[in-house]
């Protein structure tokens, strides 16, 4: 196994653990730009090194004034090591590493731990799985620093590492969803950093200075406006000493606005510095998780080794069938989830031509349902124009009716009635008297109609009977 001890070694000595005070400023001298928190449930300082072990509610809570002191904030120097290291990484990832001296090791720690990885004269690199199935991946040093990756039911961790304990600078995201990205004292945040739901190093939502899960400060926004400075004395009511009070209160306005907005530049520039250094430490904790996975495959194959060396068949197999199934499990898990992908990718490939056949299908529907429309917005207006003529038509119709009836009777009118010629009287046996015929002078037809020209008299009937039954 291949491991360069030069990217893993915390910048963190014996003498950085010491109680070192930061050459920035303390946070909580900014009350201009911090604003104050809810205390949260802070941790013992004596508490024992775990793996990302959460603070019981029976230790004792630290006082707002030992959490202020803030005796285990970090030194500057480690922030510009951590930085140098990053870009040594970045810069020589693939080089080649001496793996002199490097000795296979599995064994079982004093809490029930197992550790699989290699072990050196500068440190030891590997994985530490607990019964629990939480695992720390890492690569630390002789005096117990260095990064490496904590997975826990309630915890994910990157960054530094003491003991195999989240210290120092690193990320975390926590069951409940928020990624705080900053300082971390056993196992918790204790410092400067940032907190939200999705870590985004160029905002500045969530900086502050957290204790545990809460924040006891966070960082002021520049725009929040402050209230009216209170002057010792009273608001004079007379000339001049009323205009030399506004102005003064207006120049105490303005510096403690400038002043405001500097301690927030600064306390915004500590924050983001402090979490660039943990997204760095988070890019060297990978690559020690790279390294100590690497480191744990040695150890199991130098154990599988020495077994078939010794020739104890029973151990062997039973060690052999413990990697063959963890093989085979991650080939079935392999052809699993190629087999899923491939119907995955079958499924979205018929779901985009169903679509696309539907997409086409309504297009198709959709221009005959426009030229339907078009043609039934064309008989309609074509009925219309139908009716509006039939209807002219028929008043056409009427109207000429009219006037022919009209033209009749006024033709009535200008000439005289013409008398019909009495009829021959037959010579017959009986004689009737004679009836006078109905004056009418303008109706004068068996019609009956005003101005009608049908020519038949209306004593037609009469005179036919007459002559019929032999009736002069």
């Amino acid at each position: 196994m291949q491991a360069n001890e030069s990217t893993v070694t915390s910048p963190r000595g014996a003498e950085a653990r010491q109680e070192t005070f930061s050459d920035a400023p303390c946070a909580s001298d900014n009350s201009g730009a911090l604003e104050e928190s809810a205390p949260p449930a802070s941790r013992s300082p004596d508490t024992p090194d775990s793996a990302t072990t959460p603070v019981s509610a029976n230790e004792a809570e630290k006082s707002i004034d030992e959490i202020r002191e803030w005796r285990r904030r970090p030194h500057r120097a480690r922030g510009l090591e951590i930085h140098a290291q990053y870009t040594a990484y970045r810069l020589d990832a693939a080089a080649p590493s001496d793996a002199i001296g490097q000795t296979p090791l599995q064994e079982v720690l004093p809490d029930g731990r197992t550790f699989e990885g290699l072990v050196s004269p500068v440190g030891k690199c590997g994985v530490v799985t607990a019964l629990t199935g939480a695992t720390v991946a890492m690569c630390l040093s002789v005096g117990g620093s260095g990064f490496g990756i904590v997975s826990s039911a309630d915890l994910a961790y990157e960054g530094e590492l003491f003991n195999g304990v989240p210290d120092g600078y690193g990320v975390g995201t926590f069951t409940t969803g928020h990624v705080f990205a900053g300082y971390w004292v056993h196992g918790a945040p204790e410092g400067l950093g940032q907190q939200a739901l999705a870590l985004d190093p160029n905002s500045d939502v969530g900086f502050g200075w957290y204790h545990g899960p809460h924040a006891l400060q966070l960082v002021r926004p520049l725009h929040t406006p402050l209230p009216p400075p209170p002057l010792p004395m009273r608001r004079p009511s007379e000339q001049p000493l009323l205009g030399l009070y506004t102005a003064g209160r207006a120049l105490e306005a303005q510096r403690r606005r400038q002043c405001q907005h500097v301690v927030s530049l600064w306390a915004a520039r500590v924050c983001r510095a402090s979490v660039a250094a943990a997204v760095e430490a988070r890019g060297l904790a990978f690559e020690s998780w790279r390294r100590a996975a690497t480191a744990q495959a040695a150890s199991c194959q130098a154990a599988c080794d020495a077994l078939r060396t010794r020739g104890t068949d029973p151990v062997l197999k039973e060690r052999l069938d413990v990697v063959v199934a963890r093989q085979q499990l991650a080939k079935d898990r392999e052809v699993l989830r190629q087999a899923r992908s491939a119907k995955a990718q079958q499924v979205q490939t018929t779901t985009v031509t169903c679509l696309g056949i539907e997409r086409r299908s309504m297009a198709l529907m959709q221009a005959e349902l426009d030229d339907l429309d078009n043609e039934l917005r064309s008989v309609r207006l074509a009925r219309a124009r139908c009716d509006a003529i039939h209807d002219e038509i028929a008043d056409l119709r009427r109207r000429i009716e009219d006037r022919k009836v009209e033209l009749h009777a006024m033709r009535r009118r200008h000439r005289p009635v013409v008398q019909p010629a009495p009829p021959r009287r037959l010579r017959s046996q009986a004689a009737l008297p004679e009836l006078p015929p109905e004056e009418s002078p303008v109706i004068a037809y068996v019609c009956g109609v005003a101005g009608c020209a049908c020519g038949v008299p209306k004593d037609v009937f009469r005179r036919l009977g007459a002559v019929w039954t032999g009736h002069d």
